[in-house]
């Protein structure tokens, strides 16, 4: 029986390839998920590849995810800013962390807690 992935699943898997540091696999997760419908723009979904090719030192495609999104909450700018910050790129997070004021988005504590790291 093969299953269709969904925004609901997606981001499980992607926080699986995560935690295991498989890009590889994260990457075509991401590519599946780019042919099977519009995921990336959905929050949850685009976070959760943010988040794997931050953690997995590929920040600069997890900012391509991030800007792609419809929907950039702080649950979002933060997955950003912490894959700047734990990529060596601070000044980068803080820089996320500017824009991110001028969009009216507001900080939570994680944000904050990164943003002065």
């Amino acid at each position: 029986m093969r299953r269709v992935p969904n925004v609901f699943t997606i981001p499980i898997v992607v926080s699986c390839c995560a935690e295991l540091l498989c890009i590889q696999m994260g990457q075509m997760v991401h590519s599946l998920s780019l042919k099977l419908g519009p995921f990336v723009p959905n929050s949850a979904v685009g976070i959760s590849f943010v988040y794997i090719y931050s953690k997995c030192g590929n920040v600069i495609d997890g900012s391509k995810v991030f800007v792609e999104m419809e929907l950039r909450d702080v649950v979002a700018w933060t997955a950003l800013i912490v894959g700047y910050v734990q990529n060596e790129e601070s000044d980068k997070g803080l820089g996320c962390l500017h824009e991110m004021h001028k969009t009216g988005e507001k900080p939570n504590f994680r944000t904050i807690e990164v943003g002065l790291w």
